[in-house]
């Protein structure tokens, strides 16, 4: 329950976001299927602008590259004109130190459906650098145990629910 609370009490200090940050730097306009976005804010953390523009390229290369393999092998295929891999980051928390962003990613590969995915970001803007969970606590075995005991009890709970007894003594 102290968890939750500190979630909650977090949660309700963000203030909200201002439409001016939320408006979305176009980065690339689709490039043959390609696309890959972020907020302007973005644009304010050289560090930040780096980490995404690494990742964008990491990305764009491998579609090229998934582009190439699948002309070869079909060359004729009407699939070939509809691959698409396309990114959008947007802003799903910010405080005066921390900028949390989401992303929403959709690949078309040419088979029969697209899929989705999902990544999240956590950005220290003062120090213009990418942060883990466990950067946000002092002590992060205090931190750790004090989530652990209400999670994993609420978790070996679930798992009885959804599949019986039996599984309490798997772990």
């Amino acid at each position: 329950m102290k968890v939750t609370r500190i979630a909650l009490a977090i949660a309700l200090l963000l203030p909200p976001v201002a439409i001016a940050e939320i408006a979305v730097a176009q980065e690339a306009e689709s490039d043959g299927g390609f696309s890959y976005d972020y907020p302007q804010i973005v644009e304010q953390l050289p560090g930040l602008l780096d980490h995404l523009a690494a990742d964008r390229a990491a990305a764009q290369d491998e579609f090229e590259t998934n582009r190439r393999e699948f002309a070869e092998i079909a060359p004729d295929s009407a699939a070939l004109d509809h691959l698409q891999y396309s990114a959008g980051w947007s802003i799903v928390g910010e405080t005066p130190v921390l900028l949390s962003l989401g992303q929403g990613i959709y690949t078309y590969s040419g088979g029969a459906h697209g899929n989705s995915d999902f990544d999240a970001l956590l950005w220290n803007k003062r120090q213009d650098r990418q942060l883990s969970l466990l950067d946000l606590f002092t002590n992060r075995y205090a931190a750790l145990a004090l989530i652990d005991a209400q999670f994993c009890p609420a978790l070996r709970a679930e798992q009885e629910t959804r599949f019986g007894s039996e599984v309490g003594g798997l772990w």
